[in-house]
């Protein structure tokens, strides 16, 4: 008698065992889903992020040619400029020694 209580006993545990074990299983599986849905959003995240980095990449290049640009006008109109500084005072120095 007291070895089939032992026995009712046992059996009685092993099923609360293995409930306990099926509970983990079904958390287990849960997680797992959502580790997927996370490395599938991390994954995405990091894609998004090399794309926007590749166009500000790309900005700061054109900002630096736009820049490269402006500079050589800017050259080109002091150079501009001199040059006409130069002719009107060329000009001044022959009207004074015509008149002199």
């Amino acid at each position: 008698e007291e070895s089939k209580q032992e026995i009712i006993g046992l059996l009685a545990e092993l099923d609360e065992l293995q409930l306990k074990c099926d509970r983990y299983q079904e958390h287990e599986e849960d997680l797992s889903g959502h580790i997927i849905a996370l490395s599938a959003s991390v994954k995405s995240l990091m894609e998004d992020r090399e794309k926007i980095a590749g166009v500000l990449n790309e900005q700061d290049e054109q900002t630096k040619r736009t820049m490269q640009r402006r500079q050589k006008k800017l050259y080109e109109l002091m150079d501009l400029e001199m040059t006409y500084l130069r002719e009107v005072t060329d000009e001044k120095k022959d009207g004074e020694g015509v008149g002199g």
